[in-house]
């Protein structure tokens, strides 16, 4: 099942969009892309919080997978801060994508995001959606896998302008 997660950082994190904080990300989201049933498909890097699409094979595995993925960016952050304690608000916040048009839309939003909270304007380096030249240190096709869910890669192709 393909689902829109969101989890957010404690106010004494470090700003997440800066070079630091993706090195940070990046490690713990390719140790974490593909375990537990749970595939980190896209992500969107905000301040503060950060969106994921991802596959889950179930309940379970979501949990499971998130519980993962959290402890690795928990890790890497307090790393990266030296800094030792809780990392994320909260527990994540799980959309189940049940249709098309809902997966669409959230890899639309994904994509958007940044204009909402950085008020700029075009192509997010800090986004696996966006198709934009980034520096060497920032290879975000390493950090996720493909999509093997219909939903996700026919609302891929649509939102590209293709069909098929």
């Amino acid at each position: 099942m393909p689902v829109h997660v969101t989890i957010r950082m404690q106010p004494r994190v470090y700003n997440l969009r800066s070079r630091r904080g993706m090195m940070a990300l990046g490690r713990a989201f390719f140790g974490g892309k593909d375990r537990f049933g749970l595939r980190l498909v896209h992500f969107a890097v905000q301040g503060n919080h950060v969106h994921f699409v991802v596959e889950a094979q179930g309940h379970g595995a979501l949990s499971r997978g998130m519980q993962g993925l959290n402890i690795r960016i928990a890790r890497a952050l307090n790393r990266m801060m030296a800094k030792s304690g809780a990392v994320l608000d909260d527990r994540y916040h799980a959309h189940i994508l049940k249709t098309p048009a809902e997966a669409k839309a959230a890899l639309h939003y994904l994509s958007k995001n940044h204009e909402t909270h950085t008020k700029e304007q075009g192509a997010d380096p800090f986004c696996s959606l966006s198709r934009v030249e980034r520096p060497e240190w920032l290879t975000v096709h390493l950090w996720v896998v493909d999509s093997t869910v219909w939903l996700l890669t026919s609302a891929r192709r649509t939102q590209r302008g293709t069909r098929g």
